[in-house]
């Protein structure tokens, strides 16, 4: 095999346009397609330089104790550098999947801790709003009884002074009767009330958003990375060219 066909084979078998070699070598692209045409041939200086460039020794570029790789090679070394790249992208895709997945996850958890938090301070100033309005309540019953007792204590102590059997007391003894009798009912129900009201649960309660539940994203984003990596190892290694 000539020294031009072995330059090519070499040149394609390593994925190397003429540009990338001329580039290498320090000449022009034109003097790349000369040598792989036969029209003209390198120096020994050259020569060194591509023996170094695709690890052949001169003797193998020179002579043809040693055939260059083939055609068939090369498509093979292509299919596998392909192989490859298919390899690295399904284990990009999987890192980019489960970065996502994982941020969702911690996204959700973070909203979760603000939403108890926002509940949490809700919860207590409605438990405050409710305790001042029930404080608020049992004062005025308060007064209010304090007045009732008094009014109460007033018509006793003007039932006792009537004289029994009198007029005065004949006409007036049922009217004060009642009216003790109305405010005692009265007095009751307040007290009654009032003692309600003191025994009312003002706490306000409320449900809050577990964030474990959110875990699930951790460990499918997890899964999906650890899915997806063997995935791509079982394909690099079963598409790889066997040597």
């Amino acid at each position: 095999m000539k020294f031009s066909e072995k330059l090519m084979n070499l040149r394609k078998s390593n994925a190397m346009s003429q540009e990338d070699l001329a580039a290498k070598l320090n000449v022009t692209r034109q003097t790349i397609s000369k040598w792989e045409l036969d029209q003209t041939a390198p120096d020994m200086n050259k020569l060194a330089e591509i023996a170094k460039i695709f690890e052949v020794s001169l003797d193998e570029l020179m002579n043809d104790t040693k055939a260059p790789k083939t055609e068939d090679a090369y498509s093979e070394s292509a299919i596998e550098k392909n192989n490859k790249k298919i390899s690295i992208w399904i284990l990009v895709g999987g890192i980019i999947v489960s970065c996502v997945i994982l941020g969702i996850g911690a996204i959700k958890q973070n909203d979760a801790a603000k939403t108890n938090q926002r509940l949490s301070e809700e919860a207590a100033t409605l438990s405050l709003m409710n305790y001042n309005a029930i404080v608020e309540k049992v004062d005025i019953i308060d007064a209010e009884l304090v007045e009732l007792n008094l009014k109460k204590d007033a018509l006793e102590a003007k039932q006792n002074d009537l004289d029994f059997g009198s007029s005065e007391w004949v006409s007036e003894m049922p009217k004060l009767a009642s009216e003790i009798f109305d405010l005692t009912v009265k007095i009751k129900n307040l007290e009654s009330e009032r003692t309600a009201l003191v025994n009312t649960d003002y706490r306000v309660y409320y449900t809050p958003v577990n964030p474990d539940t959110y875990l699930v994203f951790y460990y499918t984003g997890a899964g999906t990375f650890a899915v997806l990596s063997l995935i791509s190892l079982f394909y690099f290694l079963t598409t790889r060219r066997k040597k």
